[in-house]
């Protein structure tokens, strides 16, 4: 699992600098890697998954309609992610 959580660690350093570089990115990024092939609707507007207790859904809204700056990294590890494990 070590592996996973250097995987990830890694993924988010580079997400976060991306971020940093730019005042127009946001980011959402969820401990379940799997997460990111993941586009169909159960999963874009899931309850359960979730960062911040915000979905991809409601990030994307804030981003494009509302202009906010969105910054949302769920800090758990995996897989004691409790949204997404169970």
């Amino acid at each position: 699992m070590d592996y996973i959580e250097k995987y990830r660690g890694r993924f988010n350093n580079y997400v976060r600098s991306v971020y940093a570089k730019n005042m127009n990115n946001s980011y959402w990024t969820i401990s379940c890697s799997w997460h990111a092939y993941s586009f169909d609707e159960n999963y874009y507007d899931s309850q359960r998954e979730k960062v911040m207790n915000q979905t991809i859904r409601q990030a994307l809204y804030d981003f494009v309609f509302k202009k906010q700056r969105v910054a949302l990294e769920d800090t758990s590890k995996w897989p004691n992610n409790a949204a997404c494990s169970k």
